[in-house]
């Protein structure tokens, strides 16, 4: 009896051993990754699909903002879905606004963090978009670029405003759920390009993000406010960046340039207190509208609008 269970036992072995040599070894699943991060702006499209209209969502990436900004941060992943990943903001170049590595404090959800951890894939249950599937393998945090408190953002500001530059470069360190099985993709000189613990994006030279102090008690710069007109034209497809370009406009060409127009625009802010963001922002919007886009000085309308009689605002403003 011995001799038979042996003989069944020996064939069973020799026949696992068979089914194993035909049988290939199971696959490994891909590995988890992070492959690379970026702050964005959110872009909301409203496009037609027959009679109905539909919401399409993308994410523009930025290379800097205002201090107290909102902004997205965006993490591409690999089989990362339902792992929740943690976001540091850190800063890339030792000032007197934030030292070398440290964290920024922001505020995420209504709550001041210096680590931010959202759920990969997130966005992918935002149903009112019809792209929302493509998200599946992205992490999206929604961030203002300030502190919660409103006493240490007006300190912060101030902190900001009063640096060498009044600005700030920052970079991202970036953890996921899952150890050493995770690997990530690094972009500092100072590392390899990959490991497997943690991300350290955006820290190599012209890749930081740079967080600007806003325009609250400062002059312009010549960059800003080129800036400020490239985005004013693009608002409205406007192509030419060209200041006071109407064939009506009256000013010498010498004076239609950024640098004159810089100056005489710092010295008017500055003459009638037009000192903070809120009413400098009032101030540009109406000019560039009332200047025909900054195209030209010179009135379109006849004034009769103006006179006694025919407008019922004329009178009690002394016209």
């Amino acid at each position: 009896m011995g001799d038979i269970i042996a003989a069944d036992q020996n064939a069973r072995a020799q026949s696992d051993a068979n089914c194993d040599a035909i049988t290939p070894p199971c696959p490994k699943p891909p590995q988890s990754k992070v492959l690379s991060a970026y702050f964005a702006k959110k872009v909301v499209k409203d496009i037609k699909s027959g009679k109905k209209k539909i919401k399409q969502l993308s994410f523009e990436k930025i290379n800097g903002a205002l201090f107290g900004s909102k902004v997205w941060i965006v993490i591409d992943t690999i089989q990362l879905r339902g792992k929740n990943v943690t976001i540091e903001i850190l800063g890339s170049k030792v000032s007197s606004f934030i030292a070398l590595d440290e964290a920024l404090p922001v505020t995420f959800g209504d709550v001041e963090v210096t680590k931010i951890t959202v759920k990969t894939g997130e966005y992918s249950d935002k149903k009112e978009f019809v792209n929302a599937a493509q998200f599946m393998n992205q992490v999206i945090a929604e961030v203002d670029l300030k502190p919660k408190d409103k006493i240490k953002i007006k300190e912060s500001g101030k902190k900001l405003h009063d640096s060498e530059d009044k600005k700030a470069l920052l970079h991202l360190r970036i953890t996921a759920d899952g150890g050493t099985e995770t690997e990530y993709c690094n972009e500092d000189q100072s590392l390899p390009e990959s490991s497997n613990e943690r991300s350290i994006l955006l820290n190599i030279e012209k890749r930081h993000f740079e967080l600007t102090a806003c325009f609250c008690d400062r002059n312009f710069s010549l960059d800003e406010l080129k800036t400020v007109v490239k985005n004013l034209r693009n608002e409205e497809k406007i192509k030419t960046t060209a200041l006071f370009f109407s064939d009506n406009c009256p000013l010498p060409e010498n004076d239609k340039t950024y640098e004159r127009f810089l100056e005489e625009l710092n010295a008017m802010l500055n003459k009638f207190g037009i000192n903070t963001c809120i009413r400098k922002l009032h101030f540009i919007a109406q000019s560039y509208h009332e200047s025909g886009r900054f195209g030209t000085t010179l009135e379109g309308a006849s004034g009769d609008g103006y006179n006694p009689g025919a407008h019922r605002e004329a009178v009690p403003h002394g016209h």
